[in-house]
């Protein structure tokens, strides 16, 4: 028993590091967003995709790790709360002490999450108000000359690009 106590404390502290690396990577991601830097953007959204994956694998070690200490009875959905309320001390102390950790630390990530998305959906009503407002204009771009202000067609004749439109607005805004 003493083995698969350890083996709970190993798991959840991996977790505790993620979900920290978790929450840095979130807040690089908002930094990004804010910054409109796309490419750090990407970098964080994948970085993040990935340690998602690493939880999922993670979640399932700890679920076995779970099963274990409360035998084979238990429900496929124990809690951690079950393995504390039956874990002698100093077992169940140092269990409650991972569980707080790892809760400060999702609520982090939950409320950096949040203040991303917000942020995102602001920006993203923003470009569709910025887009709205150009578009009536598309259609009335004079012919013969370019998105890029060149000269696209000689005087009398069709345009060389009939589907060009104007370049307001860049990744950048």
């Amino acid at each position: 028993m003493h083995t698969a106590f350890e083996a709970l404390f190993s798991l959840l502290e991996e977790e505790i590091v993620r979900q920290e690396t978790v929450l840095a990577a979130t807040r690089r991601q908002g930094e990004a967003a804010r910054a409109r830097d796309m490419k750090a953007l990407e970098e964080q959204t994948a970085s993040l995709m990935a340690l998602a994956q690493e939880a999922a694998h993670a979640d399932a070690a700890r679920k076995r790790a779970l099963r274990q200490i409360l035998g084979v009875g238990a429900a496929p959905g124990a809690a951690l709360s079950e393995v504390i309320a039956l874990a002698p001390e100093p077992y169940a102390s140092h269990l409650r002490d991972l569980r707080t950790r790892l809760r400060l630390l999702l609520n982090a990530v939950r409320e950096e999450t949040r203040a991303n998305t917000a942020w995102m959906r602001m920006s993203l009503k923003v470009v569709g108000r910025l887009l709205s407002a150009v578009e009536p204009y598309l259609q009335a771009w004079p012919a013969g000359y370019g998105a890029n202000g060149a000269i696209v067609a000689i005087a009398g004749q069709e345009p060389a690009s009939s589907g060009m439109r104007p370049a307001l607005i860049d990744r950048k805004g």
